[in-house]
């Protein structure tokens, strides 16, 4: 590693960052110092987002955000800023948050879906590095409806 001087890594993101995303972060850096800088405004722009990850000098954005605000920050220059995403398991719905029986303090977020009225219930899997943003298409026909609609 280049310096000793701590890499600032930005967490994007409503939710707090879980205990075991905190230690994970912190062995994948070690030995060096690691200054994880909660992000947790509502951004109404793309360039908003770049101008407070630029102030704040982050190397590293882990990101928690819609997939075509992710897809704008790729497509740009990265100013040497690597977005990463946590990747998680959902483990259910309709539960009772925290009071969850399967529920860990250390791995898990729980999710209050307004809409649904319930609780999305997820588990840290790992932190992936975001190359590139993908859609997979296939045209539609007359074929597909009709299989479509013998479902």
């Amino acid at each position: 590693m280049r310096n000793k001087e701590p890499i600032t890594i930005a967490w994007v993101s409503q939710h707090p960052m879980t205990p075991t995303q905190e230690i994970v972060l912190k062995e994948l850096f070690h030995p060096r110092d690691v200054n994880i800088v909660q992000v947790s405004k509502t951004f109404q722009s793309v360039g908003s987002l770049r101008r407070t990850l630029s102030r704040l000098q982050a190397r590293v954005a882990i990101l928690v955000l819609p997939l075509s605000m992710i897809q704008v920050l790729l497509d740009e220059p990265h100013d040497g800023i690597e977005y990463w995403r946590s990747e998680v398991v959902r483990m259910h719905e309709n539960c009772s948050g925290m009071k969850c029986r399967d529920y860990s303090v250390y791995h898990d977020t729980v999710v209050w879906d307004k809409k649904r009225r319930k609780y999305r219930h997820y588990r840290f899997k790992r932190f992936v590095k975001i190359d590139r943003i993908e859609i997979v298409t296939t045209p539609v026909t007359r074929q597909h409806v009709k299989k479509l609609l013998l479902r």
